[in-house]
């Protein structure tokens, strides 16, 4: 039976402890400290015990609380002889020593219905000091009528759906929709600070339903539908975005190209130059100037009428 420090309260096998006028017992009380937010701490302690060889306790010890509880913190003490495992020297005579600490969370834990419910599972846990191992059997129930997970709960069952649950906090008053699980128990709960609505749904500010797609309103498969409604209409309309696109390049290549225009000016007003600022198109010959020749020195002018 190993105590800290290396110690224990039995004679080491290879050493004959003539000191001790009889043969050493360990005599161990386990102390079960208990506690809750906003509530005060509880314990339960058993007496001083013999254990046996395979370091059981000869008889079961039980302790029962009206409160639920959020862990569980396990004590072991020694009462005996405290001897060196190295060399066989006597520490210390009837000393009280901390042999280890052991925890037992329990906020994970759901309450069953009904009282306390089978002891036959063991449920294992390791020291923080030795990391030796204690095996320890519970039960965690609600009593009465109230049902949650803080026995706290008054329910009544939907007329909608049967596996709903309509609940009130008999400690706080808050409204809850919660689901039932096995045992009569529920589980899964959700606020309704607003009330409930038809037994079954939580109400928002304005007497509607809460959240519906939570609430289970809409069925899954109406919101399937508008999912696949809704990629159907954004294909759509990407489809009609890109025929718009190919329209437009489309008629982009069909249009004739403007032919460009280049035009001169001169020095002068448009009026007294008209041939010079004319305009024309860049592919079009360029006019060649007219070539005659100089009319001869005797030439007379052209009569307007005939003789």
């Amino acid at each position: 039976m190993a105590l800290p420090n290396g110690y224990t309260c039995v004679c080491p096998s290879s050493f004959t402890c003539s000191y001790l006028n009889t043969a050493p017992s360990c005599y161990f009380s386990f102390t079960f400290i208990v506690s809750a937010p906003d509530t005060s701490v509880r314990y339960l302690a058993t007496d001083f015990i013999t254990l046996d060889s395979s370091g059981s306790l000869p008889n079961a010890q039980s302790g029962q609380w009206a409160q639920s509880y959020s862990a569980i913190d396990v004590f072991a003490h020694n009462l005996g002889p405290v001897i060196n495992q190295a060399d066989g020297m006597l520490v210390s005579v009837d000393t009280l020593t901390h042999a280890d600490t052991f925890v037992v969370p329990l906020s994970d834990e759901i309450p069953a219905v009904g009282g306390v419910q089978s002891m036959t599972q063991q449920h294992s846990f390791t020291g923080k000091l030795l990391g030796t191992n204690l095996l320890l059997s519970y039960s965690i129930a609600c009593t009465g009528s109230l049902i949650g997970p803080n026995c706290d709960l008054s329910c009544t069952t939907s007329s909608i759906n049967s596996a709903t649950a309509a609940c009130r906090s008999n400690d706080t008053g808050f409204y809850y929709v919660c689901t039932y699980s096995s045992g009569g128990q529920v589980s899964s709960c959700n606020s309704c600070p607003w009330g409930i609505k038809e037994n079954t749904y939580c109400q928002d500010e304005g007497g509607g339903v809460l959240d519906p797609y939570t609430a289970g309103v809409v069925s899954s498969g109406f919101r399937t539908a508008t999912i696949i409604l809704s990629v159907l209409l954004l294909v759509f309309l990407l489809l009609i975005i890109l025929l718009f696109v190919a329209l437009c390049i489309i008629r982009s290549r069909r249009r004739p190209v403007e032919k460009e225009m280049v035009s001169y000016e001169h020095n002068g007003t448009p009026s007294s130059r008209p041939l010079l600022t004319a305009a024309y198109r860049a592919e079009q010959p360029t006019p060649q100037p007219r070539s005659s020749q100089p009319p001869s020195l005797d030439a007379r002018p052209a009569s307007k009428c005939p003789e």
